[in-house]
């Protein structure tokens, strides 16, 4: 049969090589066949550190999956769990399509616990078995975890290893991790601290480690001997995430439940040897003044600076170098050198009161949150419950009786145990016993507060992250420590709370959602829980095609999917097509009898959607086997119309109405009627009447 022909609302089929059947469309619009491409893949998504980026910000704005439409369903829901040996109160990390020897290109998850393991998980496949796992200890020559009886403090359940959040160089496939372990030799115990840089792809050791940290710095504070200050491996933990900056790991350490003595120490290491390069301590003529942020992590500006603060302790600033509550500013220019500080004009109360300023971490802010004066912005909240806004070209140092800093809101939310996220000029914190607050920032002020609804998170708070794509569809996820749930809300009215959150079981204080690729990763005591879409979402449905007979027509769907790889059925009238697999489905020289509903079911590991119903609609004639002729144009659903046919349309044209035409368009909209006097007629031309 040859191709159709069309010419000013001329439409008709070769009957034999010199003659066509013409149909003359007086009722309806033809519409132009819609052809839609496949979206190009989605880029896999790593996180690579605490709170995704050196600034802190907490956000993943390549989140192309979860939207608050979906998250709102049934089918976001816990995919599955990955259990592991210890406590997870580091934060799971992500490193996309990394080629496993022996085992492909997989999305992997890092795990790093208390029993001092860490293990390298897919990241998307449900319950499977580590990828690899490295435990640093020897029960048999005497190492362990550290007993939490051995350090006088419930701070940390059962026992202590690694607690800091671990940081991955993507460029040298190395994760680099902290773990603590009591050795006992003899009579002899020592508390030991280690810096491992691990390969990403088999779990070795690497660049001739571990490294043993410790050191030794001038000083007559608290724990001192003869104006020498020692690292005490017993008393210090690094709760802190790692920083990787500039070819250097840092790596900072406070107490555990403030047993004394201990300070505030910073130790940099060499990325590439282990070398140990820089040692700062804050408070070497004093006591106390840790590091420890509730599990945040020295931040990074875009110049370099390295930013940390201060819990309780003595402050006398450069008097004697003790830095007590403390935002403290070092330049990596020429070396680690203090370049700045801010102290508050209050801290000899907070200190007093235990009201520690570096309780909660702090944030980085993009340059769009600033303004002409002030275009370098940080954002940080201590125990005290007050958000201090400040420059990060001029701390201000210690002033009284006011600070000079950018803006103060004096206990706006209740005592900071967490860091901040923030999101499209707004900052999300979760205070102590206190519901999620967003307070919009621009033009360097912080304004407006926006408060969740009446759920109050525990006694530590909340860490809150955020996931969006670009500007649009972002989630606000925080974990819940006294309801153990995971908790997520639209990023634009965080008084709306998505869903009604996911059963967690068993939280762990400070612990942050991890957000990548569909997914969210949350650890609890010995397992992190992964959740996600339960079945693929299809983010595209085909659409209905309408088209001249002896055309082709062409359905398309996207989905996306946690489970990849993603499988396709097309059905046409809930029949299911032969070999019609793939995410296109093309009818070529489209008849009558290929009029219908199409749907297509979109599967993968977990489960199948169905797709909408999509018509196709066929306009124009086709010449039947019997020699009749069935005519279908696009109508009005339920309007009445009739067939005439003329047997030719030179003037006067005669035409006649056939018998039995008469009828109301179905649903759709798609008119049919078979005149069975078509083999009678050389030429025949039909036109559509509604009365």
């Amino acid at each position: 049969m040859a191709s159709p022909l069309r010419q000013a609302g001329l439409f008709g089929i070769a009957r034999e090589s010199r003659y066509f059947l013409g149909l003359l469309l007086c009722a309806g619009l033809l519409i132009s066949l819609d052809v839609r491409g496949v979206t190009p893949p989605i880029s896999a998504v790593s996180v690579l550190t605490y709170h995704n980026d050196n600034f802190r910000t907490g956000q993943n704005t390549n989140e192309a999956i979860l939207t608050p439409a979906n998250v709102a369903t049934t089918n976001f829901a816990r995919l599955f769990s990955q259990t592991v040996d210890g406590y997870v109160f580091a934060e799971p990390l992500i490193v996309a399509n990394v080629n496993m020897p022996g085992q492909g290109v997989r999305n992997v998850l890092f795990i790093a616990t208390e029993h001092d393991s860490v293990y390298a998980f897919d990241a998307d496949k449900t319950n499977s078995a580590p990828l690899w796992k490295t435990n640093f200890l020897n029960p048999a020559a005497g190492i362990t975890t550290v007993p939490r009886v051995d350090t006088g403090s419930s701070e940390i359940a059962v026992e202590i290893g690694i607690t800091g959040t671990p940081v991955i160089d993507p460029i040298s496939g190395t994760i680099y991790v902290e773990a603590k372990t009591k050795e006992v030799s003899g009579l002899i115990t020592n508390y030991v601290h280690r810096l491992h840089a691990l390969d990403i792809t088999t779990g070795a050791e690497r660049f001739g480690g571990p490294a043993i940290i410790t050191a030794t710095v001038s000083g007559n504070g608290d724990g001192s001997n003869g104006g020498s200050l020692d690292f005490n491996g017993l008393r210090h933990l690094n709760r802190c995430a790692l920083l990787l900056h500039n070819g250097v790991v840092y790596v900072a350490y406070a107490s555990l439940g403030d047993k004394t003595p201990y300070h505030g120490w910073l130790f940099g290491y060499d990325a590439s040897t282990l070398a140990q390069v820089y040692v700062f301590n804050s408070n070497p003529n004093g006591a106390d003044s840790g590091f420890w942020e509730s599990g945040c992590g020295p931040a990074t500006d875009t110049n370099g600076n390295i930013f940390i603060s201060t819990g309780n302790g003595t402050y006398d600033g450069p008097v004697n170098n003790d830095y007590g509550d403390s935002l403290l500013k070092f330049s990596t220019t020429n070396g680690l050198a203090l370049a700045d500080y801010f102290t508050p004009h209050d801290q000899d109360a907070l200190n007093s009161k235990d009201l520690d300023f570096g309780s909660g971490g702090m944030m980085v802010l993009p340059d769009e949150a600033g303004s002409a004066t002030h275009p370098h912005l940080l954002v940080c909240a201590g125990k005290q419950g007050t958000i201090y806004l400040v420059d990060r070209e001029n701390l201000t140092q210690f002033n009284t009786p006011d600070d000079l800093i950018v803006q103060e809101m004096p206990s706006n939310i209740l005592k900071s145990w967490g860091a901040p996220a923030y999101f499209d000029h707004t900052i999300y914190y979760v205070g102590a016993s206190d519901v999620l607050k967003a307070f919009s920032i621009s033009n360097a002020v912080l304004g407006e507060t926006i408060v969740s609804n009446t759920l109050v998170y525990g006694s530590t708070g909340a860490s809150p992250s955020v996931s969006a794509s670009g500007t649009s569809n972002g989630i606000v996820w925080a974990v819940g420590i006294t309801d153990h749930f995971l908790h997520a809300y639209n990023a634009t009215n965080v008084a709306t709370e998505i869903g009604s959150g996911q059963n967690l079981i068993a939280s762990v204080k400070f612990s942050v959602a991890t957000v990548a690729n569909g997914k969210v990763y949350v650890g609890i005591t010995n397992s992190v829980f992964v959740f996600g879409l339960k079945t693929p979402t299809i983010s595209t449905q085909p659409q209905g095609v309408k088209v001249i007979a002896g055309n082709n027509a062409t359905f398309s769907v996207t989905a996306v999917s946690t489970a990849a790889p993603l499988q396709f059925q097309w059905f046409r009238n809930n029949n299911p097509l032969l070999n019609q697999t793939n995410a296109s489905l093309s009818v070529t020289n489209v008849q009558v009898t290929d009029g219908g509903a199409y749907t297509v079911v979109v599967s993968d590991n977990f489960g199948s959607a169905l797709s909408v119903i999509a018509l196709l609609n066929i306009t124009g004639i086709t010449k039947n086997s019997d020699g009749t002729a069935t005519v279908a144009f696009l109508g009005t659903a339920g309007q009445k119309y009739h067939l005439e046919a003329a047997a030719s349309l030179t003037p006067p044209i005669v035409w006649t109405p056939l018998s039995g035409s008469a009828t109301n368009a179905p649903p759709g909209g798609l008119w049919q009627f078979t005149d069975s006097q078509a083999m009678n007629y050389t030429n025949r031309f039909y036109r559509s009447v509604s009365p």
